[in-house]
């Protein structure tokens, strides 16, 4: 398996704390991490992206693309294309993203186009709304977000028709616009102008 794998002095912010991380820029598909922190750095093309263990940062960089965090608090944007990402186990983004306001990548971020996003076990920060516009097409994009178990954030104030499934969680909450009006699941939601 062919991969370009640099090691840096690069950060991944993981639980409120900085962690030494591999680079991996892809160069095969599927593209993988290792057991530890990884930064995966995807292509303009569609690929899979498997970060493995380890608290991670997956860049899909374009093209529809399918991501796996894996064990770890994950972190993840999709860029530009359909992507599907799969957070793992445990809660993934980060308590700095429950504003959703920071501009950094600090929770699982589908991007531009339509998107659907699993955060799968755990307490999950979804962002539903980041740089939410149509890149490859010219219809407005369709998210589909899905909190899984444990008490997640969802946020999807964009102007944008979303679809929302917070989970079994007991404290789950979503924060909407107008737009939504398919969503299940959640215990707290929050209208508001986009």
């Amino acid at each position: 398996m062919l991969m370009l794998v640099a090691m840096v002095g690069a950060l991944v912010v993981g639980s409120g704390v900085a962690l030494a991380a591999t680079t991996i820029n892809c160069t095969s598909n599927p593209c993988l991490g290792t057991s530890g922190a990884n930064v995966l750095n995807g292509t303009p093309n569609p690929e899979i992206m498997r970060a493995l263990a380890g608290n991670d940062l997956v860049k899909g960089f374009g093209g529809s693309d399918e991501m796996y965090g894996g064990d770890g608090n994950d972190l993840a944007d999709g860029f530009g294309g359909n992507d599907t990402i799969y957070g793992g186990d445990d809660g993934d983004g980060s308590a700095d993203g429950t504003d959703f306001t920071n501009t950094d990548i600090t929770n699982l971020e589908g991007a531009e186009d339509s998107d659907k996003v699993y955060g799968e076990g755990g307490a999950d920060y979804i962002d539903a709304a980041s740089n939410d516009k149509p890149l490859e097409s010219q219809t407005p994009p369709v998210d589909r977000s899905f909190g899984g178990p444990g008490n997640d954030r969802i946020y999807a104030v964009d102007g944008n028709e979303d679809i929302i499934r917070c989970g079994a969680g007991a404290n789950d909450r979503a924060r909407i616009d107008a737009e939504d009006n398919d969503i299940t699941g959640c215990e707290t939601i929050i209208i508001e102008v986009p």
